[in-house]
């Protein structure tokens, strides 16, 4: 074989030595598994470009962390999920991965998240059957039991409580927060201070919390569960055209108070969530997981 024909051959040599140990790394190396939850980083994600469906979450009783669940199925069917967690305080996430679905978020004393393949409610729950009716849902025989519908209400359910006095509904109509008793034995709606109707929020459902932040298209509101009481944290009357974006995403839903004189606002529209860090103004300081 003479100089020219070895030097010819000797690129092809390199480039089949080069694409046989790429092969065998490709074969020695395992794939990188698929993560349920929001696609990329947290610099450019979103709740609506994920990797699997959303699934059950909730903030902690601290008011300082939320987490939610992704669940979706490998390429053998078998359910796989991860649980997202988002430090308001810190601005930071973690998430933690499953080989099974997870159905139910729980946060314990200490800040743990605790995901469940079922729920353990034993206490009638309230829930929309469609756009207009509301039902009350036995958790023991599953059964449902017509309540009232949309019409009935002074506003859209923000939140509710039960216990063996009847529900207690706080209704939001633009700005304006209303307290609703719903009597499960009766199936009578009462508008609480109005037509003379009074109850005992603190003794009837001890376990409504002291107080709830909210954020609408207008501002936010701190609402006092015991008595009604309203009190403005903000105005967003002042602010431009280029805020409508964030503005509308942030609206209805709930405000969290951090350390630092800032809040953090938590929406929920259409099963996608928005997480926003919002300055002492309301305004938006950081995307911690945007809808759009």
């Amino acid at each position: 074989m003479n100089r020219r024909t070895q030097a010819n051959r000797t690129p092809w040599i390199v480039f089949g030595a080069i694409a046989l140990l790429a092969i065998i790394v490709k074969l020695l190396s395992p794939p990188v598994p698929i993560i349920p939850g929001p696609k990329g980083s947290m610099q450019n994600w979103s709740s609506k470009i994920t990797i699997g469906k959303m699934g059950p979450s909730a903030v902690n009783p601290a008011g300082t962390m939320w987490a939610g669940a992704w669940n979706t199925k490998d390429k053998e069917g078998k359910d796989q999920s991860a649980v997202w967690t988002i430090d308001f305080e810190k601005k930071s996430i973690d998430h933690k991965e499953y080989h099974s679905k997870t159905d139910e978020i729980k946060w314990t004393a200490d800040n743990k998240v605790e995901p469940a393949a079922v729920t353990d409610n034993k206490v009638p729950t309230l829930k929309a059957s469609d756009k207009k009716q509301y039902v009350l849902l036995d958790p023991l025989t599953g059964k449902e039991k017509p309540a009232f519908t949309q019409d009935q209400l002074p506003g859209i359910i923000q939140d509710s409580w039960v216990s063996p006095a009847g529900i207690l509904i706080l209704c939001l109509n633009q700005d304006k927060f209303t307290e609703v008793v719903f009597d499960t034995k009766t199936n009578k709606l009462n508008v609480v201070d109005k037509d003379g109707f009074k109850t005992n929020v603190k003794a009837n459902w001890p376990d409504a919390p002291k107080e709830m932040l909210f954020v609408t298209y207008r501002g936010g509101f701190k609402v006092d569960i015991a008595t009604g009481k309203t009190t403005k944290l903000f105005s967003y009357m002042s602010l431009k055209a280029n805020d409508d974006h964030w503005r509308n995403n942030v609206q209805d839903g709930r405000l969290y108070p951090r350390k630092d004189g800032g809040y953090t606002s938590v929406s929920y529209n259409m099963g996608l969530v928005d997480i926003r860090a919002l300055d002492k103004d309301g305004k938006l300081e950081k995307n911690l997981l945007p809808r759009y």
